[in-house]
């Protein structure tokens, strides 16, 4: 339910990323954690950031599946989603969506670990956290196919 509700906050652009907490008026740094290139805002973190572009790299071609890697083309996660989603066949769209779920939930997972531990993984290391925890979502029961 967590990572439901998260994925909530992602298409709703309401992720308490440094756009949010400036409106809010709360502490933060302007730049992505992921790519300190950009200023972080949702689309940003989760679309148009080469270390997330690096790591749904490695998920496309783990999974053998031909969906569109998103970036700068996509205004938002939601429009990305739909566009990816219509290309999995009807059978794995389920599955195709938790999988887009728990990436999200990684690369957030991530970003956090880097402002709040001040530790940082490789795009390649997020994408190993994935497949286990795919691994484990398919153990119970979450996931079918992959």
């Amino acid at each position: 339910m967590r990572c439901r509700f998260f994925m909530w906050l992602v298409a709703h652009k309401r992720c308490l990323t440094a756009n949010n907490l400036a409106r809010r008026g709360w502490p933060h740094n302007t730049s992505c954690p992921l790519c300190i290139v950009a200023s972080e805002d949702c689309t940003h973190l989760f679309m148009h950031c080469h270390f997330t572009k690096h790591v749904w790299e490695r998920v496309r071609t783990w999974s053998r599946a031909n969906f569109p890697i998103p970036d700068d083309t996509f205004g938002s996660t939601n429009k990305w989603w739909l566009m990816a989603r219509k290309r999995a066949p009807k059978s794995m769209r389920r599955d195709f969506d938790t999988v887009v779920i728990l990436v999200h939930w990684t690369i957030w997972k991530e970003r956090n670990s880097r402002i709040f531990q001040q530790e940082c993984s490789k795009a390649d290391r997020v994408f190993e956290l994935i497949i286990e925890d795919i691994h484990s979502w398919k153990a119970a029961g979450c996931i079918i196919v992959f």
